[in-house]
């Protein structure tokens, strides 16, 4: 879903996948840009929290839900997103027993050493 908050994609999610159908053992990846940009980092764990929480008990726990946020793919030249993704890079990479800690950990690295590390415009190449 494009630009997608965090919300919308559980409401997707559940609304294309009848709750006795998904597969038992299915892993869900939650992450929206859009919802870091718009909602600011605490925002964004608050409903990363909350949404991979109802989306567990909805499934009846047969999915796991990892919170995360994805690479911005086109770069990014908010200064304040970009402090607020590499925040969020750093927090779920130091959480203990997060199954994306050091993928976390080094996509903020990559995005330091990649250029986002300056004048607030954050390049993935």
């Amino acid at each position: 879903m494009e630009r997608g908050k965090l919300d919308e994609l559980g409401d997707f999610l559940s609304g294309i996948f009848h709750r006795d159908r998904i597969p038992k053992g299915s892993i869900v990846l939650l992450g929206s840009l859009t919802h870091l940009m718009l909602e600011n980092l605490s925002g964004y764990v608050t409903s990363c929290v909350g949404i991979s929480k109802k989306l567990e008990g909805f499934f009846r726990k047969k999915i796991t839900v990892i919170p995360f946020v994805p690479p911005p793919m086109g770069g990014a030249s908010n200064p304040q997103f970009v402090s607020d993704f590499l925040d969020a890079c750093q927090w779920f990479g130091e959480l203990p027993d997060y199954p994306l800690s050091k993928t976390m950990l080094n996509l903020g690295k990559t995005v330091l050493s990649e250029g986002g590390g300056g004048g607030g415009v954050c390049q993935i190449t």
